[in-house]
């Protein structure tokens, strides 16, 4: 299996949506680029028109092969121990008048029933370890997720798994609750598209559940026990925390 090297501050591929012309741009250039600073470096597209440059991936970029991405582990972050679940209820988080309101939707009643189906069958999304760790950091910051136990998960894809042709941007309905099917030919399992906003320009997948083959899961933070030698050690000096347990030592546990 492939691990890639981690690099949270690498350098950032470009693309202008009225010319094609690619570049790459570091953080600096990029909040030049956003306050209106600098434009395309070959036409003068700036961040104000609709054909702006945008995030795209690299042509390099080894995930564009479907052997490599079938053999490389993928993460993702999330608040459920138990990710993926295959007896997952989504009616057990919302209210019963939300359920009275959903299952009215439809003349025969069956709007809840549709609409829980369509939550446990739509895309599950997958990047690298940095788009992981972002997604994670900005759902403690924006979405008033900072005092949840969240979980990091390393993923295996099923060897035969059928993947979708090419790379795709990242649409509304692509990020968003949709069914892979709407997006992929029939069959498909993995879609690939470019992240625009964790490890931006970066490959990620949405993929159905069982194109999951195995995953390993590690708690962030991690559970300790504060009478153990190395606690008080690592409060003092944050280098320590290369003794913790990683995800190579952790079980798999098949989806």
């Amino acid at each position: 299996m492939i691990e890639r090297t981690v690099n949270f501050s690498r350098l950032r591929w470009m693309r202008c949506g009225t010319c094609s012309n690619e570049w790459q741009a570091n953080d600096e250039w990029l909040e030049r680029f956003h306050e209106g600073d600098e434009p395309c470096l070959k036409c003068g597209t700036n961040c104000e028109s609709e054909e702006r440059p945008d995030f795209w991936t690299a042509q390099d970029d080894p995930a564009h092969g479907d052997s490599v991405v079938r053999d490389t582990f993928w993460y993702h972050t999330s608040t459920h121990a138990n990710w993926p679940d295959r007896e997952f209820d989504p009616t057990a988080s919302i209210t019963d008048i939300t359920k009275r309101r959903l299952q009215q939707i439809r003349p025969d009643g069956t709007g809840l029933e549709r609409w829980a189906a369509q939550q446990k069958s739509k895309a599950l999304h997958l990047g690298t370890y940095e788009a992981a760790i972002e997604n994670m950091l900005r759902r403690m910051t924006d979405q008033n997720d900072a005092d949840k136990q969240f979980y990091l998960y390393r993923v295996r894809l099923r060897p035969n798994t059928t993947i979708e042709p090419g790379v795709h941007k990242e649409r509304a309905n692509i990020a968003g609750d949709v069914q892979l099917a709407e997006l992929g030919e029939p069959g498909v399992g993995v879609l690939r598209y470019v992240n625009t906003f964790e490890d931006p320009s970066s490959i990620s997948l949405a993929v159905t559940l069982d194109s999951i083959l195995a995953v390993q899961m590690l708690p962030i933070p991690l559970t300790t026990n504060p009478e153990d030698p190395w606690a008080n050690a690592a409060a003092a000096r944050l280098v320590m925390a290369a003794a913790l347990e990683t995800l190579d030592t952790t079980p798999w546990r098949e989806v």
